[in-house]
């Protein structure tokens, strides 16, 4: 989506170089839950 996008491009490069693995469970959570949405 679109908004994921934006949120990688504005949060992912600056908090994913200090603590990637905790943004990659938090990226899968938010995943999850749109897919539930769904």
């Amino acid at each position: 989506p679109v908004r994921d996008a934006i949120w990688l491009a504005l949060y992912g490069r600056k908090i994913g170089v200090i603590m990637p693995e905790e943004i990659e469970e938090e990226s899968l959570r938010e995943q999850e839950k749109l897919q539930i949405q769904r």
